[in-house]
This record gives structure tokens, sequence and C-alpha cells, in this order.
């Protein structure tokens, strides 16, 4: 496999696990997943996002805004405003694909942390990151075209 992180052989490298979103640098983040994890059953048609129309977004935006704690109450609400004001005007009703974009995009400067910090590691962990960057990478361009079709 790509990640391997036994220390069975001498001299084995130890490549870094594969990154997810715990592993983004932002405590706030953590803060929302742990908020909204428990929230997800009581969201209107969580299991079918074909069916969300933009009135309920925004509703179950400030609905899971609500359930913040304060401090990100008042940094997300302001932006939120803003944010979906743009979307409308612009006719984007939809936000997945703006939020797969966006973990792409973290999961991608993780990588990149992780190929700086691996430096002086061996040429197999910097090679292994590479690849897995430029697998990455490959296919948000993969996927980014398929929004343009």
């Amino acid at each position: 496999t790509v990640a391997s992180t036994s220390n069975d052989l001498p001299n084995t490298p130890i490549i870094p696990p594969l990154p997810n979103w715990q592993d983004f640098p932002d405590e706030s983040l953590t803060t929302m997943v742990a908020v909204m994890q428990p929230l997800l059953p009581h969201l209107k048609d969580a299991d079918d996002p074909a069916s969300i129309d933009p009135t309920s977004i925004n509703a179950t935006a400030h609905f899971i805004i609500a359930s913040l704690p304060d401090h990100l109450q008042q940094s997300l609400s302001p932006h939120w405003q803003a944010f979906w004001a743009n979307l409308q005007a612009r006719g984007i009703n939809k936000v997945d694909n703006l939020a797969i974009d966006l973990i792409a995009r973290l999961m991608l400067d993780v990588i990149k942390t992780q190929i700086i910090n691996a430096k002086g590691q061996g040429i197999q962990v910097v090679a292994t990151l590479n690849k897995r960057q430029q697998r990455l990478s490959d296919w948000h361009k993969r996927w980014q075209a398929t929004l343009n079709t």
C-alpha cells in the first residue's frame, strides 16, 4: 500500500498516513464538525442532497451556526450572510461543489506540509508523498473539468 507505518523491518521509513479533515490546521473546523455530526439526522433531506432547495440550505446553515459555540457564531454569522447573498446573486443554489473544492485544496495543503516536514526522512517517504500530491492534484483537475462540461 501507499501508506506504510510499520516498523517491522529495520530502516523502513515511516510514511505519514493519508490526510483527513482532522489534519487541517484549524481548531474551528474541528469544533464545527463535532457540532454538525450529531445534527445530521435532524436536517431536512440530509440523506437526499438533490432535494434540498436554496431556502432550506440557508435555513440549515442558520440552524448549524446557532448550534455552534458563541465565538464561532460571532465570527461566522456575518460572513455567511455575505457569502450566501453572493451565491444567490450569481445563481448558485448548491454549495456541494464549493465544499468539495475547498476540501481538496485543504488536503493538498496538508500533503504539501507533510512533504516539507519529510525532508531528511529519505527519498522513499518524499517520493510517496509527492505521488499522493500528484494523484490528488490530477483528480482535482479532472473533477474541475467535469464541472465545466
